[in-house]
């Protein structure tokens, strides 16, 4: 293995494993809202607008297409549903034990929705993005990105 393939692999665990350290400031401060909920906390924001910056990143350049680890799709398929479902079933019951302010029900879909993001993002930086299927196109926006790193 090339210098230049282990740095990319380097790089590639180092973003899967900044996609996860913002997924648990995500579930913490998730768990830390309060009724009522008058602004969104730091790692919120912060979240928010790195995610803005990784999504232009995403559709301008081919950096996810192989993963750091090779599993078979249908593995990473279904890792990524079970993940989802526990972060859909953690939203629920959030929901469910605060339904009766309305400033919380309104609040959560953002923080869950760069959840679900961030997700994708790790399992993408580790696994590769095939396990996308169509949705790749659609997130990088209809654009065919640039190829510059060589993996292989």
């Amino acid at each position: 293995m090339s210098g230049e393939v282990i740095f990319i692999r380097f790089m590639k665990g180092a973003a899967a494993a900044g996609a996860l350290g913002i997924c648990c400031a995500l579930i913490a401060s998730m768990l830390s809202m309060r009724c009522p909920v008058a602004k969104y906390s730091p790692e919120v924001m912060f979240a928010l607008f790195f995610a803005l910056l990784m999504l232009l990143v995403y559709s301008k350049f081919e950096l996810a297409r192989r993963g750091i680890l090779s599993i078979e799709v249908g593995q990473v398929r279904f890792a990524f549903a079970i993940a989802l479902l526990a972060e859909m079933l953690m939203i629920g019951l959030l929901v469910a034990r605060n339904l009766e302010c309305d400033s919380f029900v309104r609040a959560i879909p953002i923080p869950g929705a760069l959840l679900v993001f961030y997700t994708a993002v790790a399992f993408s930086f580790l696994f590769g993005d095939i396990y996308l299927g169509p949705a790749r196109k659609i997130i990088r926006l209809g654009a065919r990105p640039r190829k510059f790193l060589r993996e292989e």
